[in-house]
């Protein structure tokens, strides 16, 4: 199963992208994210359809709170992988891949509008974000 999950993502993803680079983060499965990307802005009209968010872009975020951030504030972008194990098997919890930084700049409750600051790869709906 978990190597259908990689396959999984991998048909997902671009050519380009298809390695994991060597940053990604494994995480303990009490770890949980502090929201999701729902959407990318751009002059006023949603729609992230297929698009993918590049340094300098706006993009909004369900954060699972309201209040969690405020204007200046930082998150980490993921994107989320599979099941993380020991090359003896025993599972360490849940892999990450580092996608990029993006800085808030407005917060309305949960509903958060960021600016991404670096991306480090693409950026598309449903990668995950983590007050820094």
């Amino acid at each position: 199963l978990r190597d259908f999950d990689r396959d999984f993502l991998s048909e997902e993803m671009p050519e380009d992208q298809k390695e994991w680079s060597d940053g990604m983060k494994i995480v303990p499965d009490n770890w949980s994210e502090d929201g999701e990307i729902t959407d990318k802005l751009k002059g006023g009209s949603g729609g992230m359809d297929e698009s993918f968010s590049l340094s300098g872009e706006e993009i909004e975020i369900s954060m699972n709170a309201s209040g969690m951030v405020k204007p200046g504030d930082y998150l980490a972008i993921y994107l989320k992988g599979g099941d993380a194990y020991s090359k003896s098997g025993k599972r360490l919890g849940r892999e990450l891949q580092p996608a990029g930084l993006a800085e808030v700049v407005s917060a309305d409750g949960s509903t958060v509008r960021a600016r991404v600051i670096d991306a480090t790869t693409a950026i598309s709906k449903g990668y995950i974000v983590k007050k820094k």
